[in-house]
């Protein structure tokens, strides 16, 4: 079988299996399951242009989620039908991700299996928030900058940066969140094409090799105009194009000039979220899973001993291992300037610590859902780089199998299944 077969199979089959485990049981809770109280309702009144009632947000995760009402109905399924399948796709790009990175297909299949048994993934891809999406586009989005490393001629540089700005677009019309990630991505470009049209070797390894992070030949096929259209105005676009068809949905902002304001009205949206929550948390708590959150908590009618749950939280094998690995990547990065260990990382840094500058009180540990995806890469660079070892590859397996058996024992918690109320304490 080719290469290309393969992986075209291989992402055909992950599909596939994490659509059916993320399918299973996915009408319960059958009611709003956390926050989407807010979204639901948000997407039912776009599915019918009746009002734009979630103006805190950008549109497009609330349009993809009344498309699967369209598609299976208002109904628990229906809201969840769209954010199973962007889960799915989660998946799939983080065997993508992990494929272009260490050119291996045994330790890119090994991403993606712990990507599916993250609690992260399995709980916001089970629930009808705009996470899901955020995050699914801006990992399509991570996968092109990080192809770029390898583009062959400027033609194939171009494709890349347009489907990056693409992907950047489409994530930050789902959540303002996916603005930190684009921004580290530009930056970062612009940081490397610096450093090597000065002649410097700031950063550059002292022994030069193949996993070098960056060297003189790196985005060799980028210009400037390429990585200003790219990175900065395409993805302008494509964030702005998604409100158009709010031009049609009734109230005082159904106009063109009204779809600009409504930028504004985001804006202060988000910074005046204050207050308390019984379940907010504070951003360094949640590497450590400090806070996790029960999404639902149901007593069952008439029974008194049995409840159903939602909670959400990280696999523990992954979340403590993961930090761990990222710790590792961080010293061989400063070590060798691996260009693995920079992506195993920063990454993570990128999407866990912008929320020490986001300049909000009230904050969620579902908040850390795209960090905590970036584990599985660190992981798998740690991995990568004692793989000559008998006891590493031994070790990476049996991570896999303990990651497995966690998943297994509190899959009743995530999946909302009837549990004994004693095991299950009151949200």
């Amino acid at each position: 079988m080719s290469p290309t077969r393969r992986i075209i199979l291989t992402s055909v089959l992950l599909f596939a299996a994490t659509e059916a485990l993320l399918l299973i049981h996915i009408q319960y809770p059958d009611h709003e399951n956390f926050d989407e109280f807010h979204y639901v309702k948000a997407a039912r009144a776009l599915l019918d242009l009746s009002a734009n009632t979630n103006w805190e947000h950008p549109p497009l995760a609330k349009y993809l989620i009344a498309a699967g009402m369209k598609v299976a109905g208002d109904r628990p399924f229906g809201w969840r039908l769209m954010p199973a399948l962007f889960g799915s796709l989660s998946v799939v790009g983080m065997y993508l991700w992990a494929l272009l990175l260490f050119r291996r297909q045994s330790t890119a299949a090994w991403v993606a299996l712990l990507s599916m048994l993250n609690g992260f993934l399995f709980v916001m891809g089970r629930v009808a928030m705009l996470d899901v999406f955020m995050f699914a586009f801006l990992l399509y989005g991570i996968i092109a900058v990080t192809a770029l490393w390898h583009a062959r001629d400027r033609k194939q540089a171009d494709r890349l940066l347009v489907a990056a700005g693409v992907m950047f677009g489409l994530s930050m019309a789902c959540k303002w969140f996916a603005l930190a990630p684009w921004v580290f991505s530009l930056l970062l470009i612009v940081f490397i094409r610096t450093l090597q049209r000065s002649g410097s070797t700031l950063f550059r390894s002292p022994q030069p090799g193949t996993d070098e992070w960056y060297t003189p030949d790196t985005f060799r096929h980028l210009d400037w105009t390429s990585i200003l259209v790219g990175l900065v105005v395409l993805p302008t676009i494509v964030y702005l194009a998604t409100f158009v068809p709010l031009r049609w949905v009734p109230g005082p902002k159904a106009s063109w000039s009204g779809l600009l304001r409504m930028q504004r009205d985001i804006s202060y949206g988000q910074s005046v979220i204050s207050g308390w929550h019984p379940y907010s948390s504070f951003w360094w708590q949640w590497p450590a899973t400090r806070r996790p959150m029960w999404f639902a908590y149901d007593a069952q009618p008439n029974d008194r001993e049995h409840a159903r749950g939602v909670i959400l939280l990280g696999n523990p094998a992954i979340m403590w291992g993961g930090l761990l690995a990222v710790a590792i990547c961080l010293w061989h990065w400063l070590r060798a300037r691996s260009r693995t260990a920079f992506f195993g990382f920063a990454w993570w840094v990128t999407l866990y610590l912008c929320w020490a500058w986001v300049p909000r009180t009230l904050t969620f540990y579902y908040y850390y859902f795209p960090a905590a995806m970036t584990l599985s890469i660190a992981l798998a660079c740690v991995v990568e780089h004692w793989r000559d070892r008998r006891w590493m590859r031994w070790g990476q397996w049996l991570l896999l199998a303990v990651s497995l058996i966690m998943f297994i024992g509190l899959y009743p918690f995530y999946a909302d299944l009837v549990m004994p109320a004693s095991v299950m304490p009151a949200g």
